[in-house]
């Protein structure tokens, strides 16, 4: 008892914004739950209630005591975002129940189509994507929408595979690369050496992900040379953890996109020159990111920021940067070149070859229609980025959707280096990347999505620009404004913990 008093008389400042976090989830979880269910008075309550109140209580004692122990022996961050993320990321696999994200459903198809070897989609007499596949493999588990947690897991539990085929559509997901889910399909294929069960099968192919996800942003962490809490606070983000833990391609999108601009800015601010294995690394990632979606095709550029110094001389650099460049783009046109023919146009009034002649012929009314959208819209997409999870129907306390809008700020503009200056050249560079991924991004929903000279960009979402958020630090790094890691690193750990037990919470109440 007297250690434990000498700990929280150490850590006053420490221990009161614990108890304030545990407070304020506590709080809005209560809340939130008594505004849905008015059944039950907010002090009355139930045993489901108890159990998520007792967890927010618990996890933040653990997590108290362990990010105090990770300061006291000096923890590097990335070894403290194992001890965060881990758990954490196992809570969103639990709370989320298998289709409860965006595009779930054609994804793990496409993932148990790799997962049997095949690398591309067949085609139906309509021109669908797809595979046959056994006929309840989305039967059950897709189906939530009426479903609790306790209906859900007593439904699928026991749900094997049938030896019934059927022609399974999954035209969006034909569209990517097989690369994108190798993660799931591993998961899934190791799964059906011992059991045929469907909701083993889908959580390995979800763990997967999350372990592959989890792995590369480690490693990003581990390299990049600063602004690791800028990075850091982004892959501890609800909305990527959510990513993180499905079965979508958007996991190894993000990562591979946090991989490569550590990789590029170790390069840059490293004492070494360039070698051979160097350029191969760069070359993977660059083709890996190129097939995972053309619209960030853009962020392999910044491998340009490299400067000159690391190479022989300039001619060298230009001559190995541009071939990386051109490699990973032929790739990607390759596959999409293949990949088109699963295109579908969804919507009425879609033609898409009709809404690119209206965008090449009046590129100014395209340009103003842009402008607009990001006027009208951009405080939805900031939303869907702090926190609209789910299918949308989950959006977080606006408390802490505003701290952590201020949180990313701060990091963004006072988590500086006076050892690692940005130059003009790399600002430009960046600043064109994220332009041109905001364009693309816009430009492909424009086309495949929206009807012809449509005023409105329908279809975008706040998680297409994460890869690009990953970015715009850089932009803002000075060497006057200069903040002690060290000292700020535990409370703002701790507030992403919360801030997921909040979002951990608020999903419960939805599927309880």
């Amino acid at each position: 008892m007297e250690k434990l008093k000498k700990i929280i008389k150490e850590n006053v400042t420490y221990f009161m914004v614990l108890l304030c976090l545990v407070f304020l989830t506590i709080s809005l979880f209560v809340t939130k739950n008594y505004t849905l269910d008015t059944e039950h008075m907010p002090l009355q309550l139930d045993t489901f209630e108890k159990v998520i109140i007792s967890s927010i209580i618990v996890e933040g004692i653990i997590y108290f005591f362990l990010l105090n122990l990770a300061k006291k022996r000096d923890f590097k961050l990335e070894n403290i975002f194992l001890i965060v993320a881990i758990p954490i990321g196992i809570a969103y696999i639990i709370a989320l129940p298998i289709g409860t994200i965006p595009d779930d459903q054609t994804h793990y198809l496409r993932s148990w189509e790799v997962s049997l070897g095949y690398p591309v989609s067949e085609q139906s007499e309509n021109g669908d994507g797809g595979r046959v596949l056994p006929i309840n493999l989305s039967e059950i588990l897709f189906n939530v929408g009426t479903h609790n947690y306790e209906e859900y897991f007593q439904t699928a539990t026991d749900e094997t595979l049938k030896e019934e085929m059927v022609f399974q559509w999954f035209s969006n997901a034909s569209l990517y690369s097989f690369i994108c889910y190798l993660p799931q399909a591993l998961g899934i294929a190791f799964a059906r050496i011992f059991t045929d069960n469907l909701l083993v099968m889908a959580y390995l192919a979800r763990i997967y992900n999350f372990v592959f996800f989890i792995a590369l942003v480690y490693f990003s962490i581990k390299i990049i040379p600063f602004k690791k809490m800028f990075v850091t606070t982004i892959a501890l983000m609800p909305i990527v953890f959510q990513e993180a833990v499905s079965v979508s391609p958007d996991a190894i999108t993000i990562a591979i996109s946090m991989m490569l601009i550590s990789y590029t800015l170790y390069l840059k601010y490293s004492d070494k020159n360039i070698t051979k294995k160097n350029i191969v690394i760069l070359t993977f990632l660059s083709v890996i990111l190129s097939l995972c979606k053309i619209v960030y095709v853009p962020i392999c550029f910044i491998i340009y920021t490299i400067s000159c110094e690391k190479f022989k001389n300039k001619k060298q650099k230009y001559l190995l940067l541009t071939s990386i460049i051109l490699i990973a783009i032929v790739i990607n046109l390759l596959w999409l070149g293949y990949s088109s023919r699963y295109l579908i146009e969804y919507n009425e009034g879609v033609n898409s070859k009709e809404q690119i002649r209206f965008i090449l012929t009046n590129p100014i009314d395209y340009m103003s229609v842009v402008i607009k959208i990001l006027i009208n819209r951009s405080d939805v997409y900031i939303s869907n980025i702090l926190g609209d999870l789910s299918l949308l129907n989950v959006s977080l306390s606006p408390i802490f959707k505003s701290l952590l809008f201020i949180i990313l700020i701060s990091i963004m503009c006072l988590n500086n280096s006076k050892n690692c200056k940005v130059d003009s050249p790399t600002r430009i560079i960046i600043s064109c990347t994220i332009i041109s991924v905001i364009a693309l991004i816009f430009t492909s929903l424009y086309v495949q999505w929206n009807p012809v000279k449509n005023v409105v960009i329908e279809g975008v979402q706040g998680r297409y620009f994460i890869p690009i958020l990953i970015l715009t630090p850089y932009l803002f790094n000075n060497s006057y404004l200069v903040s002690d890691k060290k000292m700020s690193a535990r409370y703002l750990l701790m507030f992403m913990m919360f801030l997921n037990l909040h979002a951990i919470s608020y999903i419960s109440i939805l599927y309880k």
